[in-house]
């Protein structure tokens, strides 16, 4: 097997395409790699040591992920904070991981200062022009391009939605491995779904990095060579669009002579239990496949609950309204909550 892990790849085919941004910019991995070193350098030289903690407000990009690696090649948490958060619940996120230094970036300006100072950060970056933020740009820029040292592995901390009271952290201990011996062991996860390094796959993400299972992919796929396609929200033609450019490479799995038959499980998943159904015919096409995840389990409740809820705040103006009805829609916790704004709300006053 060829080398694996970011800077193994970088050093191997420097070339290689790590990230295609949202614009449609190629960052190869000798970029993404380059970029990760230089953050990784800075923190260092702010004095941020082993267990620290970095955040970001940032959308999907190569900073984002760069600021990810820099963190996993420094021994530091990387703390993705989601931006659809108000500015007091970014404080406490930033106040609640001790972040040592605030990555941010211009689009979300407004919430970015006053969170860091509910927070009292010290540390703070931006990409673009936030003021009381120094420029990303000059983080780690020392004239040198060396890695980072002490090296060992970080890891991501990240915060639950706070349906319970506030978000929580999820902090893991640190396992002290090189970053580079790290890398291997993303090889199994992707083998479950038949991904192997190097098969010429491509990782479209259509969702905020912010999210853990989102992160981990991305992450994973560019540790094992894949490139990693970002969209900067999730938009159904533009998805088309980035699929249809995409060229399929020589087939990389085995033939299975097709059967008729009917398959069935339920999976654990982090809000409940997703079950699922699929029929294939004699020419091995699905027929009938059904998915029921939590929300839809839940889904009644919730409508019977917003009915309720609504009918004794309709004094409220419509953007009170739908926040709150955002955060009572949270309490059940469905993902997609918190990873978009789902909320359409009309409200007829007549």
């Amino acid at each position: 097997m060829d080398a694996i892990g970011l800077w193994a790849i970088a050093e191997r085919t420097p070339d290689r395409a790590a990230v295609i941004e949202p614009d449609g910019r190629v960052v190869s991995y000798a970029g993404l790699a380059a970029e990760a070193d230089r953050y990784g350098r800075g923190l260092r030289a702010l004095g941020l040591t082993v267990g620290d903690a970095v955040a970001g407000l940032l959308p999907n990009s190569a900073t984002a992920l760069a600021v990810y690696f820099a963190a996993i090649e420094t021994g530091l948490y990387v703390v993705p904070v989601n931006w659809h958060q108000v500015t007091a619940e970014v404080g406490y996120i930033l106040g609640d991981s001790t972040a040592g230094a605030f990555v941010v970036h211009e689009r979300f300006a407004a919430m970015a200062a006053g969170a860091a100072d509910l927070a009292g950060i010290k540390h703070r970056f931006a990409v673009g022009a936030v003021p009381g933020f120094e420029p990303l740009s000059g983080l780690g820029d020392d004239g040198s391009a060396g890695r980072p040292h002490p090296r060992t592995h970080g890891a991501p901390m990240l915060y639950t939605s706070g349906t319970s009271g506030r978000p929580k952290g999820v902090r893991r201990p640190l396992t002290g491995m090189d970053p580079d011996d790290a890398a291997v062991m993303a090889t199994w996860f992707f083998s479950l779904f038949g991904l192997a390094p190097y098969d010429d796959h491509v990782h479209l993400c259509g969702s905020p990095l912010y999210h853990t299972a989102v992160l981990n992919f991305a992450a994973i796929s560019i540790q094992l060579g894949h490139p990693v396609v970002l969209m900067d929200g999730w938009d159904p033609q533009e998805a088309l669009r980035l699929i249809e450019r995409y060229e399929p490479p020589a087939p990389c799995y085995l033939e299975v002579p097709p059967r008729a038959a009917v398959g069935h499980g339920a999976t654990e998943a982090p809000r409940g239990v997703l079950f699922h159904r699929y029929a294939i015919d004699a020419a091995g096409l699905i027929t009938s496949a059904r998915i029921v995840p939590p929300t839809s389990q839940n889904q009644a409740s919730i409508e019977d609950d917003l009915r309720r809820f609504v009918a004794g705040r309709l004094d409220l103006d419509d953007e009170r309204l739908t926040r709150q009805c955002e955060q009572a829609i949270r309490n059940y916790d469905p993902c997609i909550s918190c990873s978009t704004h789902f909320l359409d709300l009309t409200i007829d006053r007549g």
